[in-house]
């Protein structure tokens, strides 16, 4: 299941941001010490599980630059800058849906909620396992957390 979350981050960067990414292990980057942003997006069918991205509040004025072409005012408020970080996860989550579904694995996503939070636990979907992926560009690292159960259809 990593394989198509890895590409799906991999495609979303690189086509709609324009941002050239490296996967490293998780644990070379420190966990974000501060309140950071949390997007999630749960999936259904025949594999259920969740898609956690995990971004310091500091990317969002370049992903609304970039995604939406929004000036770092336009998204001063709460609401907007949850409504980037939305785009973003239906954007990569939308992407990781389709490697799954090319996999044979059809499955429904739920719209994303986005949170402000500092906990920094992986989260696991009942029965199933969860892993971590750490990304790092020039712009920034960040954290995709992928908890899936394969076995529910």
């Amino acid at each position: 299941m990593s394989d198509p979350l890895i590409r799906a981050v991999y495609r979303t960067f690189a086509t709609m941001l324009k941002i050239e990414l490296k996967a490293i292990l998780p644990n070379a980057i420190d966990p974000f010490a501060t309140e950071h942003v949390l997007g999630e997006v749960t999936f259904a069918g025949k594999a259920t599980g969740l898609v956690h991205l995990r971004l310091p509040k500091s990317f969002i004025p370049l992903l609304g630059e970039r995604l939406l072409g929004l000036s770092p005012a336009d998204i001063a408020d709460s609401e907007t800058a949850n409504d980037v970080i939305g785009e973003l996860c239906n954007m990569i989550v939308g992407n990781f849906k389709s490697n799954l579904c090319d996999a044979g694995l059809s499955c429904k996503l739920s719209p994303p909620k986005i949170l402000r939070t500092e906990i920094f636990k992986l989260r696991t979907v009942d029965g199933g396992t969860a892993q971590r992926y750490g990304f790092r560009a020039t712009e920034l690292d960040f954290f995709a957390d992928l908890s899936v159960n394969p076995w529910t259809e």
